[in-house]
This record gives structure tokens, sequence and C-alpha cells, in this order.
């Protein structure tokens, strides 16, 4: 399909005007016309890890928005689709309207089904959490101050899974980035029902995180680290290799 015709069914109209103008652009000028918008390069090393494919399936827990310091923006201009979700009421508001050919969900994702109190930020939707003891990291880190909180009542992977994918549904990519929550997450998936290529998970210190659960979790579910980036690990399905 040609792109802009593409960019005109999965977006708004005035942003599908302004990437194909971009992007036109940079051409003009000899610039590469790829644009990235994660936060360090995420997406590009995404990009190379599942072989520059053109198409395929992600999962974007705690996506945070649906273009900026997205991990996963740049594969849906590519064609890829996936699932969005994020906790936050106001962020899927803008993912809906953004993603229009996403499934997008405004849940709390955990091992289990249980209430639990999510802390919104005053400065910032990034770092939203269900986590009190990320909250109180980042408030005595970064003097984030709470905006509000309430009580609200998370969900598994799996559960989501069950109810939007077909049975067999390739998963290309999984990206977790729900500060401090990540482990919980990847607990509540079934590995055995459900297995990305790639698994990226929040991490800013590799020693700590060699030695966490999550980590000896997906080492004994057969994955393998390949690869560690400044604040994120990424781990491949072993099972899938030659």
């Amino acid at each position: 399909m040609n792109k802009l015709k593409y960019w005109l069914k999965a977006l708004p109209l005035g942003l599908a005007i302004k990437i194909r103008l971009l992007r036109t652009f940079k051409k003009l000028i000899g610039l590469p016309n790829e644009l990235y918008y994660s936060q360090t390069g995420e997406d590009i090393l995404i990009y190379h890890l599942l072989n520059e494919a053109k198409e395929g399936f992600y999962i974007d827990v705690g996506c945070h928005d649906p273009i900026r310091i997205s991990n996963t923006f740049s594969l849906y201009l590519l064609g890829w689709n996936g699932i969005n979700i994020d906790a936050d009421k106001n962020v899927m508001q803008k993912v809906r309207k953004i993603r229009k050919l996403d499934i997008n969900i405004c849940t709390a994702v955990s091992d289990s089904i249980k209430e639990v109190t999510y802390y919104r930020s005053a400065e910032t939707p990034n770092v939203n959490t269900i986590s009190a003891e990320t909250h109180e990291t980042w408030k005595a880190k970064w003097n984030f101050n709470i905006k509000d909180q309430e009580t609200i009542t998370t969900t598994t992977l799996t559960n989501i899974l069950t109810e939007h994918l077909a049975i067999g549904k390739k998963i290309d990519l999984l990206t977790v980035d729900v500060e401090g929550h990540e482990w919980e997450v990847i607990k509540g998936l079934d590995l055995n029902l459900y297995r990305p290529t790639i698994i990226v998970l929040e991490c800013h210190n590799l020693e700590d995180f060699s030695k966490s659960s999550v980590y000896q979790h997906l080492i004994a579910n057969e994955y393998k680290l390949v690869g560690f980036v400044i604040m994120n690990a990424y781990f491949r399905n072993s099972r899938t290799e030659s």
C-alpha cells in the first residue's frame, strides 16, 4: 500500500500530511527519511533486532504517549499494529486518537487481579506508577510530586491477550515500561502460551538487574539477554533460534 494512503487510514489527517511533508523535506536535503521517536534510540535497536521487518505485531505496556518517547510509533508508521496499554485515562484518549489501527486499552497490568494505588505525577505522566516504592524513589531523587492518586483494579497480560488475540497469533515485540512494576507484568504473562520474539524492559542498572527476579525468570523460560543500552534490557526468545 502507498505510504501516504496508509497513513491517511492509520493517523489523523493533519498528522499524516505533516509526517509526509517532513519525510519529503529530509529527502530533498539528502538526509535519511526514517523517523524515530523513542527516548534513547530504543526503536532503532528494536527495528534491527527484528531484522527490519516491515510488518509485525507489538504489545506496548506503559505506552505513556502515542508518539513522544514511544518504542512502537516508528513501527506503526511502517505498517505494524498491536496493543497499547496504559493506566492513565488522559494518555489513552490521545493514544486512541492517534493510533487508529491499534487495540488501545486503559488498565493497569500486574501479576494478578487486585486493587492498587495509582500515583499520578504532577510533573509528567511518564512516571505515573502503581509501585509505592518507585513513587517514593522518584519523589526523593527528582522531587516529583503527586498530582492525585486513586484506587484501581489491575489485570494480567495473559488475561488481556486471551481476550484480544487469536490463538497462535505471533507476537514480535513486547515492550514494558511501568516504573518499577516490570517484574509483576512479566510474572502475569504465561510464556508457554504467549512468547514474544523480543522483550524490552526498562532497566537502569544492568549489574543489579542481572540479579533480579525478572531476569532469572526470563532466563529460566529460555530467553537470552541480547543487549543493554542506557535504560533498557533486550531479551530474545531463544526457542526460535536455529
